[in-house]
């Protein structure tokens, strides 16, 4: 599944039971994170260079260590990744698409 909330949060479900959410905009860690703009506004259009990612158990809602799918240290609580760029993005959905949890 793929859901939108308030035109600056995209999240992505995956049948192994985890889920992707990025977004862009006030307060989320990435370029335009000092919008004065309204969030709320959902005719206007955003964009950002990066994003804020963090993964989460689709069930429970419980964050996943971000360490398990990003390389790079982008992490402000061990859970979110800042400033996260379009390539790193796909790789990181690639990763969350094909996890198996550990036994």
């Amino acid at each position: 599944m793929i859901k939108m909330s308030y035109n600056f949060n995209t999240q992505i479900s995956f049948e192994n039971g985890l889920t992707i959410s990025f977004a862009i905009g006030e307060g989320n860690y990435c370029e335009n994170k000092s919008y004065t703009e309204n969030p709320f506004n959902i005719k206007k259009e955003r964009q950002s260079k990066n994003c804020e990612v963090l993964i989460f158990k689709s069930e429970n809602n419980q964050n996943m260590p971000i360490e398990d799918f990003i390389s790079i240290d982008q992490s402000n609580d061990g859970t979110v990744a800042g400033w996260v760029t379009p390539n790193e993005l796909a790789f990181i959905i690639n990763k969350v698409a094909n996890w198996k949890e550990r036994l």
